[in-house]
């Protein structure tokens, strides 16, 4: 399975753009390509930990942000039995 930096440019746009929809609610992790919550999952999780070193109130609220949709698609990749518990 490619994370966000081995998939293609396509690949990770469309899981990008789903992403969002997941984020509003549009869509449930449950009905995504268990490929495409893999690069979304890589892609924040990546971005959670570039945020972790930065200490304006600003990214504060961008990594509990981000974190939350990490959470969520951890979840349903420990469910998927993808990723350990």
């Amino acid at each position: 399975m490619k994370n966000y930096k081995e998939c293609s440019d396509t690949e990770f746009a469309e899981a990008m753009d789903k992403m969002h929809r997941v984020e509003i609610g549009n869509i449930k992790p449950e009905t995504l390509s268990t490929n495409q919550l893999y690069i979304m999952y890589t892609k924040m999780r990546a971005d959670s930990q570039h945020l972790s070193g930065v200490g304006s109130s600003y990214a504060m609220g961008l990594r509990i942000a981000t974190q939350k949709i990490v959470d969520t698609l951890a979840a349903e990749l420990i469910r998927r039995k993808v990723i350990p518990g």
